[in-house]
Formats: structure tokens, C-alpha cells, sequence
């Protein structure tokens, strides 16, 4: 994987607060067109992503993936996603949702707060939400409805990400543990 350099990350995350998304996007277009070319000018993770690693490595985004096209693989291995009605999905999320509130998110969320993170980390699931409960912006009630409705979404994407690897085998997650254990092993 190319490198990381969340200190590099950071400040490119602020300097897009101070100059705009447009400003690094500009940036982006003039080291490496072809990654601009197919991002959006608000994908501001991405762009930053391609501007970090066009820093630290001083190439562009293809040039790092063709450094590792043609490598042959170390190991030879199956790969099995488990799928689920989108109805049973989301009755999930609500429930593991509800529970995380039942189970004091608020407070962890408290807690995390009075410790100097990151960004990324601020946007994550759960401590977005409740952050902007504990700014008084929204009430308790709203907050769990958009971590759900958040929370669906990322699964939604999720979904989308994995099922266009065509490596995937997809077993029917919605029986039994057993069932699904023996669904694998027939397939290997």
C-alpha cells in the first residue's frame, strides 16, 4: 500500500477549510490529471488521499498501482461475502444502533472528545452524530435517526464496493450459523 502520513493528511484537511475543496482539487489537477479527471471536485478524501501520496512517493495514483500490477499473488485464496435481505440489513442496524445508546455511546463519545483526535476520526460513525447532539445542534432523538440513516448508507456503499469484485463468492447470511459454515466448506 502506498504510504501514509497523517500529519501530511491533516494539514491538507486544513488547508482545504481555509482555501476550499476547489483549491486542492486545482492542486491535484496540476500533479496528477488523470486521478482528477475522475474524482469530483468535493471528494475531498480522495483528493487529499492522491495529493498525500503524490508527496510522500512523487507519483501520481496509476503510477503506484502499476508498481504493483503483475506481481504474482502470494498466496492463493477463496473469498466469501455474506449477503442479507436489505429489510433484515437495516432491522440489524436499528438494533445495533439502539443498543450502542443503551450501552452509554453518548458517554464514550464524551470521553473521546476530550482527547485530541483526528479529522478523520471526528467524521466516524456514531461520534459525528452525537457530537452534534452534545453541540446542543440536534436533540438525542435526531441523532440516533441520522447515526441509522448514516449508518445504512455506509452499508449501502459497502455492498456496492464489495459485489463489484467478481472474487467474491456471496452465501445467503440469513440461516443459521451451521448451515452457512457447511454452504463454505462445500465451496472449498
Amino acid at each position: 500500500a502506498p504510504p501514509k502520513d497523517e500529519t501530511l493528511r491533516e494539514e491538507l484537511f486544513q488547508l482545504a477549510q481555509k482555501m476550499g475543496n476547489e483549491y486542492l482539487y486545482s492542486e491535484l489537477k496540476k500533479v496528477d490529471p488523470d486521478t482528477a479527471s475522475r474524482l469530483h471536485s468535493n471528494d475531498l478524501r480522495r483528493i487529499v488521499r492522491a495529493l498525500e501520496i503524490f508527496t510522500l512517493t512523487g507519483k501520481t495514483m496509476n503510477e503506484k498501482k502499476s508498481e504493483t500490477r503483475g506481481v504474482s499473488k502470494k498466496y492463493d485464496c477463496l473469498m466469501f461475502g455474506l449477503s442479507l435481505p436489505r429489510k433484515t440489513l437495516y432491522a440489524r442496524i436499528e438494533k445495533t444502533v439502539d443498543k450502542m445508546f443503551s450501552e452509554d455511546l453518548v458517554g464514550e463519545v464524551q470521553k473521546l472528545r476530550t482527547r485530541k483526535l483526528s479529522l478523520t476520526a471526528t467524521r466516524a460513525l456514531g461520534i459525528k452524530e452525537v457530537s452534534a447532539y452534545l453541540d446542543g445542534e440536534v436533540t438525542l432523538s435526531e441523532a440516533k435517526d441520522e447515526l441509522k440513516k448514516n449508518t445504512r448508507r455506509y452499508a449501502k456503499r459497502q455492498l456496492t464496493w464489495f459485489r463489484a469484485d467478481g472474487r467474491i463468492e456471496w452465501i445467503d447470511a440469513d440461516r443459521d450459523v451451521t448451515t452457512i459454515i457447511d454452504d463454505i466448506v462445500c465451496r472449498i
